[in-house]
């Protein structure tokens, strides 16, 4: 970057605008044992902004990059040091402070309040269900009923999230969040402990009733060509489908 045009577009920014102590704003005990000095911008007079930002090149960078970092400094406090505002069906109620506010802010970015509601989740649940369809007996089983119990609960969830969002933000929400999420998981994590540990291993689970009906349903007893065939034709297919849109 050019630092001439750097240097003017500093300058330009900051000359008409006052700038406020660091400590502004701020949550009490967070900055005083920074101590920083209030900068200020000089466009005439030597020993300015312009001139040390022209001095870096020049022959003492190392004097030159000590008049700046104040200012550098002083400039991240005003972004790093607010407060995150929360509102409750649009009433302002206290700010947090930044760092109390980071879960809902940024540090957890699993937590999307304003997510696409239909996203890899739809993928990840449709590759599930072609691969339960396909396993033998091909058909629909009762593996296929947890899929869709799973997935449903996942896009109300989703629903629940993005709805509760214009209601209320910051802390409020985020409590919310968890609190909705905890209910959901418990559920889900037993339904799927259950299911690894052999609820769906019967006759009339493996039978694909449901799609075939009573008079064509069946048991394999020696479905290993299958599996074989599946491994080497179907299975493949899924996962480049799952690859080519993650890259997409």
């Amino acid at each position: 970057m050019d630092p001439t045009k750097c240097k003017d577009e500093i300058i330009e920014k900051l000359k008409n605008k006052p700038l406020r102590p660091a400590t502004s704003g701020a949550p009490p005990g967070l900055l005083p044992e920074l101590n920083l000095p209030e900068p200020s911008i000089s466009i005439d007079e030597p020993d300015t902004v312009s001139d040390s930002l022209g001095e870096v090149s020049a022959a003492a960078p190392r004097q030159a990059l000590s008049r700046i970092q104040p200012l550098a400094e002083y400039l991240d406090l005003q972004v790093f040091s607010k407060a995150s505002p929360s509102t409750l069906f649009g009433r302002d109620k206290p700010q947090t402070p930044f760092d109390a506010a980071q879960p809902w802010s940024g540090a957890i970015y699993i937590y999307q309040p304003e997510k696409h509601l239909f996203s890899v989740e739809l993928i990840a649940h449709t590759i599930a269900f072609f691969i339960i369809w396909y396993t033998p007996t091909v058909g629909l089983t009762c593996r296929h009923f947890p899929v869709f119990g799973i997935f449903g609960v996942w896009l109300l969830s989703r629903a629940f999230t993005s709805l509760s969002y214009r209601f209320m933000t910051g802390v409020y929400h985020w409590r919310l969040t968890i609190a909705k999420d905890t209910v959901i998981t418990f559920p889900a994590l037993a339904m799927m402990f259950l299911s690894s540990s052999g609820l769906y291993n019967s006759c009339w689970c493996w039978s694909g009733v449901y799609s075939r009906g009573a008079a064509r349903a069946v048991v394999l007893l020696d479905p290993d060509p299958v599996w074989k065939h599946n491994a080497e034709t179907i299975y493949p297919g899924l996962w480049e489908g799952k690859e080519s849109d993650e890259e997409g």
